[in-house]
């Protein structure tokens, strides 16, 4: 399968959603393909790989778009699966193409003393930050899985970080690594408090 690759400096999980503003040609074409139906892949901008993408990239559908007086457009969108990117190839006004595989992600998980806390803090997250909470009307508070993958994408970490939980079979180091995180935090938690808003 062949789809248009968006590389921009963030990572999104299956299930996740994020809004971009969109205004180059090559980018407004893309979301015109994608609007058949097809999707587009929004890779992870990184400035020494080769063509700046990614190996592992979501699989992205638009859920809602609207368009600025200033003729800005504005899309939201939201991970079907993630997918593994091969054979990059950039047309002549400069959008990526490539052949794209999908690829398992991390395995249903039953709750636990680490992820039930987790899950506490996002819901918190939530209710805080009622716009970031209005892009997920239905949260899966209850899966472990959902909660740690909105908590990578919401943390300040490395790009380079964040697509170590990509990787199949992450999840186990994931849980530890924000349950580390999220026990540690006292009166100035940076997570509840200060997590990073995607516009």
């Amino acid at each position: 399968m062949q789809l248009g690759v968006f590389p921009l400096p963030l990572v999104l999980f299956p299930k996740g959603v994020t809004q971009l503003k969109i205004f180059e040609p090559r980018y407004l074409r893309l979301v015109k393909q994608a609007a058949s139906g097809q999707g587009f892949v929004l890779s992870t901008y990184l400035p020494d790989a080769d063509f700046n993408t990614s190996k592992l990239g979501a699989w992205v559908d638009i859920v809602d778009f609207s368009q600025r007086d200033d003729g800005l457009l504005i899309i939201d969108i939201r991970t079907r699966e993630l997918v593994e990117i091969s054979d990059i190839k950039v047309e002549d006004d400069g959008l990526r193409v490539a052949n794209v595989q999908p690829v398992s992600h991390w395995p249903q998980a039953d709750l636990c003393s680490k992820s039930r806390k987790l899950s506490a803090a996002l819901q918190e997250i939530h209710r805080s930050m009622p716009e970031y909470a209005k892009m997920y009307p239905n949260p899966e508070f209850d899966s472990p899985t959902w909660v740690c993958a909105r908590f990578v994408e919401l943390l300040p970490l490395p790009v380079e970080k964040k697509l170590e939980f990509m990787v199949p079979n992450s999840f186990d180091e994931c849980l530890s690594f924000l349950a580390t995180i999220i026990n540690g935090e006292n009166k100035s938690d940076p997570i509840t408090e200060h997590p990073r808003k995607y516009s």
